[in-house]
């Protein structure tokens, strides 16, 4: 029986994006590093979304994870953590390249494109839109060139969604995506700070829309953020139904380019990839994609 929206279900995503923000905004004003607010908000949402997920589960069968808990773990840590950190490396080494040469043009020298003068607020913003567009770069090209398909395969592959499939990455996937976010960012002169937020609310935002968690959002929300309806439509098993909503924090790129995907009810959407059968075991599921992308094109 389908259990009709409560005001909790439409509360639950804004509520807490905006504990994540405002975690992110107590961290630096406190004087926290960008590493040490990283790693507090990004704790603090897993636990908190994951004692959500067991109290309000869109799906109880989705409580049973698809595979055993030390492979989700390993995921995380070589995919979503070595990956992160050498693709924000490789960032920050190209962008600074970059940035050294769009500095070298204009008067006065050394100036950096970034608008430092606005708003908080409105700087965010922007950082968020324009990480975004380049993450939908990398993320459609995951998709649509067969050669990358494996790399993101495993990520789509499993038959359910929860907090552990945030983190179910191949680090070749994650260190491609971290670069083509943070790059444009680097190079114009973003700070340290605008980094760090959009980095929290990547991962605010990316736990919310993986979680097995009941979660409403009204339809023109849908349209201009990635919302976990948005999201979720993505990961539908049938490739006609899953081929958009490639972007991570706003839709309206996705409508832009023609590539958005208007929600079907979450609880009626199959989770999986057609023609997806990842190997057992973590090594096996790190190395699969180096094969396949020399072979088989995505079928």
């Amino acid at each position: 029986m389908k259990r009709p929206a409560s005001p909790l279900d439409f509360a639950m995503f804004p509520a807490v994006v905006a504990l994540g923000a405002l975690a992110t905004h107590a961290g630096l004003m406190w004087g926290g590093s960008a590493e040490v607010v990283t790693v507090v908000v990004t704790v603090l949402s897993i636990v908190a979304v994951g004692l959500l997920e067991r109290a309000r589960p869109e799906r109880v069968a989705f409580r049973t994870p698809d595979q055993p808990l030390r492979v989700e773990i390993g995921h995380f840590l070589l995919g979503v953590e070595v990956g992160s950190t050498l693709g924000l490396l490789a960032a920050q080494a190209l962008g600074l390249v970059i940035a050294r040469a769009l500095a070298a043009g204009p008067d006065p020298p050394g100036a950096v494109l970034w608008p430092t003068h606005w708003p908080l607020a409105a700087q965010i913003l922007v950082a968020l839109a324009l990480g975004d567009l380049g993450s939908y770069v990398q993320h459609r090209a995951m998709h649509v060139f067969g050669r990358l398909w494996p790399f993101h395969a495993v990520h789509h592959a499993l038959g359910r969604l929860s907090l552990l499939k945030a983190g179910t990455f191949s680090p070749v996937d994650i260190a491609a995506l971290t670069i083509f976010t943070y790059l444009p960012l680097v190079a114009l002169g973003a700070s340290e700070v605008i980094l760090t937020w959009v980095t929290t609310m990547a991962v605010v935002t990316g736990l919310l829309q993986h979680a097995n968690l009941r979660q409403r959002t009204p339809r023109w929300l849908d349209a201009v953020v990635c919302t976990p309806a948005v999201h979720w439509q993505h990961h539908a098993r049938a490739r006609a139904t899953s081929e958009g909503n490639y972007a991570v924090t706003f839709s309206a790129i996705d409508r832009v380019f023609g590539t958005y995907l208007a929600p079907e009810p979450r609880a009626t959407v199959e989770i999986g990839a057609e023609g997806e059968s990842p190997p057992v075991g973590l090594w096996a599921q790190i190395v699969e994609p180096f094969r396949r992308s020399f072979g088989s094109k995505r079928p």
